[in-house]
């Protein structure tokens, strides 16, 4: 069986060999009928632009037009551009027993285009001359070209047919020889593909299928299923493999058990130790909640006492200035204390999911003004002018003004509190994104600016800059945390753009009519 397997193998190498050389030469012979088409063609172009050029110089010795000068001188650009290119094609396989060779015509060609172009150029130093005799020469010149232009046209037709001819009987040739080699190397593949399909099923499709049932087992969770070693070869050793990743895997698969029973035990403790985050969590906004109402009621009696001290000396003309000093001293502490508490009241119950918002349309122009006014004091306060742009704003806005103003009085604050001797600029304008209608506020300034290093964690609970600058500028860092999360709640968002030294860009972005937006309630 082994003999008769390569007595038919030599037979296929045999007509293989053959059918590679008949695809050679197939391949030969197209190439060469692709060059001579090619050839054909950049002829044929050649002809039709000298013709084209002498015509255009027959109309400019009659008219003298300068128009027709430089279509010629086009024709003849477009001429010589397709004789560089027969010229790169100038190995030819033309017929040698045809005693007009190809490279004959290409002669002539090329003798006639350069008889023309010597004749553009006398036709151009001559065209002056208008008189009959001058004209009539000059026209006699150029039909002289008509004659032998159109025998040469004829004479490339009929070497290009007849090379066509030819080349199309021997590709045909080609062909046959290669169907006739292919056709017989499939006879002998077929009778090798009988042989070898017996060998493949006593040494290979048993061993495989024994192979491929095991591996469905496997598959299937049975990793006790080995396999028989049956060969010696590549078969033998996939068996012997095979056997090795079942033990391997039944390893695995324990050790994957009983990691698994560990993974339970740690997420049970995961979310043991998440619950009591989550309660810790609502343990501390409770407490801030009940300590700030705890902290407001004294702080609203200090305010109120102060206010009754105030009037009632104020009524007496009792009040001196160190009192009315220490006075003033108490009243502002308690306000900022006030404030501070209220901002951990503000984002205690955002945290908790107990706020609420008061949805409305207002006048924001109106809004505005009364920021400007009520911040006026403070950012004059370190020699800071502030400058109101809202030409592109709505003249109203539905959403909730009271979070809105506190947005803005934090975000104009802190830029107060951190320029000195600049500029602040609130600018208002409305936007579209996303098939919505947004009011965008920026609020900049020319302050000491902020760190890249620090941008990501600046809008985080009690969180400042830079820590040094707590003691210099004072404050607890609330305000930021807390606008971000009012932005949040009435459906818009807020984002910073500062060079350190440089001052910074606060960019707030609300929906114009928070009714029809989805925002936190």
């Amino acid at each position: 069986m082994i003999v008769a397997a390569a007595f038919v193998l030599v037979i296929v190498l045999m007509f293989t060999t053959l059918a590679i050389s008949s695809l050679l030469t197939l391949r030969s012979k197209a190439n060469h009928l692709i060059t001579i088409g090619r050839q054909a063609e950049l002829s044929g172009d050649l002809d039709t632009n000298i013709v084209r050029a002498a015509g255009e110089l027959a109309t400019l010795v009659a008219t003298g037009r300068e128009q027709y000068k430089v279509e010629a001188a086009e024709a003849l650009e477009r001429a010589q551009r397709d004789l560089d290119q027969l010229a790169e094609l100038s190995t030819y396989a033309g017929s040698n027993s045809t005693p007009m060779t190809l490279n004959d015509l290409f002669q002539r060609q090329s003798a006639l285009l350069a008889r023309l172009q010597a004749d553009f150029t006398t036709i151009q130093s001559a065209r002056e001359d208008r008189t009959p005799q001058n004209i009539a020469s000059l026209l006699d010149r150029v039909f002289a070209y008509e004659q032998p232009a159109a025998q040469l046209h004829a004479d490339l037709n009929s070497y290009f047919d007849r090379e066509n001819n030819n080349n199309q009987r021997e590709v045909a040739a080609a062909i046959r020889n290669v169907i006739a080699s292919v056709v017989a190397m499939l006879v002998a593949l077929v009778l090798i593909s009988g042989l070898g399909a017996v060998l493949l099923r006593q040494q290979i499709i048993r061993p495989i299928l024994a192979l491929s049932s095991a591996a469905h087992g496997v598959a299937q969770g049975d990793f006790q299923h080995e396999v028989l070693v049956t060969n010696y070869d590549e078969i033998g050793e996939l068996q012997r493999l095979f056997n090795q990743m079942v033990v391997s895997l039944r390893q695995q698969h324990a050790a994957l058990d009983q990691h698994a029973i560990e993974l339970g035990y740690a997420v049970s403790e995961a979310q043991a130790a998440r619950r009591l985050a989550e309660e810790a969590s609502r343990a501390k906004s409770a407490f801030l909640s009940t300590m700030s109402h705890e902290l407001r009621t004294p702080l609203t009696a200090i305010l109120g006492y102060t206010d009754l001290i105030k009037l009632e000396a104020a009524g007496a003309a009792m009040l001196s200035p160190s009192l009315q000093h220490d006075l003033g001293q108490i009243e502002g502490a308690s306000k900022h204390l006030l404030m501070l508490i209220n901002a951990v009241l503000e984002i205690s119950k955002i945290e908790a999911g107990k706020a609420t918002l008061m949805i409305e349309e207002f006048d924001l122009a109106a809004l505005i003004s009364e920021i400007v006014l009520t911040m006026q004091p403070l950012v004059a306060q370190n020699g800071n002018h502030l400058i109101i742009d809202t030409g592109g704003a709505p003249s109203h806005m539905c959403s909730d003004p009271t979070k809105l103003r506190q947005v803005l009085f934090n975000l104009i604050g802190n830029a107060a509190k951190f320029t000195a001797q600049g500029t602040i600029e609130l600018h208002a304008a409305v936007e579209q994104s996303s098939g919505h209608d947004w009011v965008v506020f920026r609020i900049t300034d020319t302050g000491i600016g902020i760190a890249a290093e620090q941008l990501p964690r600046l809008f985080q609970d009690f969180t400042q800059a830079d820590d040094t600058r707590t003691r210099k500028y004072g404050g607890t860092g609330l305000g930021l945390a807390l606008s971000r999360q009012l932005c949040l709640l009435l459906g818009g968002d807020i984002w910073v753009e500062s060079e350190l030294d440089r001052g910074s860009t606060f960019t707030v972005r609300l929906p114009l009519d928070a009714s029809l937006t989805e925002v936190t309630r």
